[in-house]
């Protein structure tokens, strides 16, 4: 009878918890060793409309001497997702705009770490474009970069060296956590199931 009740305790307590980390493992933990090598990821948030044409009336905005109805921001967010340093990176961030007047007010840059990141050149810009030189993005560094345009456009980034895997991902997406919670709740609704058949078979038994 004890040894039914540990094998019991066995089943309902140890196998759904080395099942769900098991899971939590290879979906989660596996891929990103596997993936270590030479990459750079990035997400787009925006445009985002700082000016209500509606609401200003014959009001007129200029920004560094020029006038505007509208003014859009885009945040892109870009950081080294591999396991490699990267050294004189050039990235260049392309707006496809459907009409002539687009520019390109403003580009501000918000580095982590904020001291020490290394230089970060302008070169190569044109005026549907802005091309940055990165001196140096080690593992886990990343830029906030900031742009502010006359009009709303399509954006894409683009970037090239030898080996390297340029990935965009999306604004919001579950992290690490989330996932690892998803299996430690796949593992209760286990544990839930063999309880339930435990009792069930108690029952059968006592009849």
């Amino acid at each position: 009878m004890a040894e039914s009740s540990s094998k019991w305790t066995r089943d309902i307590l140890l196998i759904p918890l080395i099942v769900g980390l098991v899971v939590a493992f290879f979906t989660y933990v596996l891929p990103k060793w596997l993936e270590k090598g030479m990459e750079i990821s990035y997400s787009i948030d925006g445009p985002t409309s700082y000016v209500n044409q509606h609401a200003l009336g014959n009001v007129t905005i200029q920004v560094n001497g020029v006038s505007t109805p509208r003014l859009f921001a885009y945040k892109v967010r870009l950081w080294n997702s591999g396991g490699h340093a990267l050294k004189d990176l050039p990235v260049r961030f392309t707006f496809d705009p459907q009409n002539d007047t687009f520019q390109v007010f403003n580009v501000s840059h918000e580095t982590n770490p904020r001291f020490e990141f290394g230089k970060i050149e302008e070169q190569g810009s044109d005026k549907h474009s802005k091309r940055f030189v990165y001196e140096l993005l080690n593992p886990d560094d990343e830029d906030v970069v900031t742009l502010l345009t006359s009009d709303d456009s399509p954006l894409n980034l683009n970037s090239k060296a030898e080996g390297l895997r340029v990935t965009k991902v999306a604004t919001r997406q579950p992290t690490l956590w989330i996932g690892l919670i998803g299996s430690v709740l796949a593992a209760i609704s286990s544990l839930f199931s063999l309880a339930l058949k435990f009792l069930s078979d108690k029952r059968e038994k006592a009849k």
